[in-house]
């Protein structure tokens, strides 16, 4: 344990030096990570894991955004009970990240850094299109009733905001997993 804290030290000082690139300052914080990695007694959770659990976070993000803005926090529609949802959606992402905090996290290798920036990448064009499909339903409902314009609260927005935020999560651990799927036999075949 002593060897292992002083190579930590060791790698710590050589860290710190200013004449480093970008790039050696990169390896070296990798370096760092796998030291550490080895040092945590904690046991491991893997990428998909760690992807699957923030896919459930994205998911209840998103479903408070989409009650808030439906209506002032969901009480037109869903009266008290959206105070309860909001409740337990926050206790759930708690208890998620408390669970979370009892593993050690996976190091990505090549392929999974390079699978979650092609999942970043994809699941970057989610706002937009939910952009241009609200921006299309208010035109649409604003023809329908010969109106120009719509007030639209900060509610509504701040609900607007949370439903991207999760949509984005959720696209972007969809795409991952998507992405890091082991193939089936008959692919494998051809």
């Amino acid at each position: 344990m002593a060897n292992e804290n002083t190579s930590l030290k060791e790698l710590y000082a050589k860290y710190s030096k200013p004449n480093m690139t970008r790039a050696e300052r990169q390896e070296l914080m990798e370096k760092i990570a796998r030291e550490r990695y080895k040092i945590d007694k904690r046991k491991p959770i893997t990428i998909k894991g760690q992807t699957v659990s923030n896919l459930i976070c994205g998911i209840i993000i998103a479903l408070e955004g989409i009650f808030c803005i439906i209506g002032v926090n969901g009480e037109k529609v869903f009266g008290d009970t959206s105070n309860i949802f909001f409740i337990a959606a926050i206790i759930t992402c708690v208890v998620i990240c408390i669970i979370m905090g009892q593993y050690k996290k996976e190091l990505p290798d090549e392929l999974s850094k390079e699978l979650m920036t092609k999942a970043t990448a994809y699941s970057a064009y989610v706002p937009m299109f939910i952009i241009v499909a609200i921006s299309i339903v208010m035109t649409l409902i604003g023809n329908k009733r010969d109106n120009e314009y719509f007030k639209v609260n900060s509610d509504q927005v701040m609900g607007l905001a949370f439903a991207m935020m999760g949509l984005l999560y959720i696209a972007k651990s969809i795409i991952y997993l998507w992405l890091d799927r082991t193939p089936n036999s008959d692919d494998e075949e051809e």
